[in-house]
Parts: C-alpha cells; structure tokens; sequence
C-alpha cells in the first residue's frame, strides 16, 4: 500500500530479540495512517488490565503514510501505549528530524516489549535491532544521552543519511508518572508520562538510521578534491564504485552504470544489492 512499509519490528528487551512481522495490506487501510496501525497493535497485544509500568504494556512507536514527504506538517511521530498517569489509552507525538530517521528506517511501527536486565540503548536499522549496554548513560540528562547516544551507537557503526535519537532522562529513569521522551534536543512526546514507561522497561534511548544503498557525487565533488571523496567514502562505507557514469538505470534492487569510452560504451553489471557510490558529470542522467 503506497506510503507504507508493510513491517513491523517487534523488540523484546528481556530477551534482546527482535523479529520482523509484513502486514497485509487489508489491515493498512483498515487502519489508517500510523495511529490507527499503533492503536490495532495496543489493543490486541496488551493483556487485559496490565499495569502501565510492567513488562508487558507495549511501548510502540509509529509514523504515518505522509512521513518524508513534502506535506506540511507530515513530518511527526506518534508514541502509544498505556498511561501510567491515567491508566487507559495513551498517544503522544512529537516532531523535528527523529520522525523522518525513524521512518527511513523501513518499519511502519516498532513495538518495545519486556523490561531489560540493565540500561540499554537500542539501534534500529533497515535489518532490525541492535542492542547496547547503557550503565554509563543512567543518570545521564537527555542533552548528554542524545548526543552521545548518536555518536558511540550510529556514526560510529557507519555512514547514515538519517539519524536521530529519543531518550530519556533521570525523570523518565525514576519513572516520575509525567515523565516525557526527549528528541532534536527541545522537542518531546510529552503526554501522560511516556517516558516513564520506556524507563521502566530501562530503555536509555531509541537510536534510528537508514543506510544509503545509492550515492552519487556530481562534478564539483569529483573535481574540487582530485577524485578522492569518492574513493575514500567507497571504502569506508564498503560500497562499490561506479566513476565517470554517463547513464545510469535502476533496475528494481541493481543499478547498472554504463560509460561512454573510445571504443563506444561500457556498461558495468548492477550489484546485487544496491549498494554503490556514482561519480558523474552534474548533466549524465540519473535516476529520480
């Protein structure tokens, strides 16, 4: 269904596990936009009268069909669960640059369950979760966590186009019942104590990332640097090269680079998985 994904990553922070569940397209439209998808998920995964800060109440994460576009205001995400402050059904959203990280990271929604034995931060990649340790960052501020958070567990790992964090601080860690989640420093899901129910799950931080698959560097890149952005980002992100492209065609998860020579054209065989750098002149045609 356009605008969405059609997956879903479950991660059980007891276990630290994760898998990775398609929706069908039937329950998408039935349940439109990252709301309506979040609600379905609360409502038939959380037992009966569970207690807001037990392992068992979800703590689910969502964005809608509308994120990464051009739509004014499009550009949220949605925190569901049950309140710890009211007791019933809970939705809180928040802005800035985590919603789009968080969706570009291929999942409609991802849904935290269990409680973890010690602090951890959990990184959200294309592929599922990873998870960290966190000992160091309990008791830190959300300024301190979001920073450090994005540079020791994403950076680090690899080159992303998109990258944020959400996280919480000593209030959400004590599990204060107003408690928020914090993101891009200022903004925060600030309704019905959120942030206390990822603290009771001992979940420091939420770190998402996309990975390009496809990057292209014009001319002025080529030039101004005696071709060598090109060579040194290619090795560092162990992505496959394509130089002085002159036509370059996506054929569903391969990209094929053909190159004008003397003798005519040369044409160079997609990867298998869409994982190549370009270096082209700023007029070659590329692919929208």
């Amino acid at each position: 269904m356009h605008g969405f994904y059609g997956r879903i990553l479950f991660v059980d922070l007891s276990g630290r596990i994760f898998r990775i569940e398609t929706i069908p397209d039937e329950i998408l439209s039935d349940h439109l936009g990252g709301k309506g998808l979040a609600t379905k998920l609360l409502i038939e995964g959380n037992p009966p009268g569970v207690d807001p800060l037990a392992p068992e109440n979800q703590l689910i994460f969502a964005t809608g069909p509308f994120c990464q576009s051009r739509i004014w205001g499009a550009s949220r995400y949605g925190v569901f669960t049950k309140s710890p402050l009211t007791g019933i059904y809970l939705e809180s959203y928040s802005g800035g640059k985590v919603p789009e990280a968080i969706d570009a990271a291929g999942f409609d929604a991802v849904v935290f369950t269990g409680r973890a034995s010690r602090p951890t931060v959990v990184s959200i990649y294309p592929d599922g979760a990873k998870f960290f340790d966190a000992d160091d960052l309990w008791g830190a501020d959300t300024f301190r966590t979001e920073e450090e958070a994005k540079l020791r567990f994403a950076v680090a790992k690899g080159g992303y186009r998109k990258l944020g964090a959400v996280v919480i601080g000593p209030a959400g860690e004590k599990m204060l019942r107003f408690a928020v989640i914090e993101n891009d420093k200022w903004r925060s899901a600030g309704r019905g104590g959120v942030g206390a129910v990822m603290g009771s799950k001992l979940l420091k931080a939420v770190v998402d990332k996309e990975q390009p698959q496809l990057v292209i560097l014009g001319k002025q890149s080529i030039d101004g640097d005696n071709n060598q952005t090109g060579q040194m980002l290619g090795a560092l992100a162990k992505m496959a090269q394509g130089t002085f492209a002159s036509k370059v065609t996506v054929d569903g998860d391969k990209v094929n680079v053909i190159r004008e020579i003397d003798g005519g054209l040369w044409r160079t065989p997609g990867c298998r998985r869409l994982k190549r750098l370009l270096e082209s002149d700023a007029q070659a045609p590329c692919p929208s």
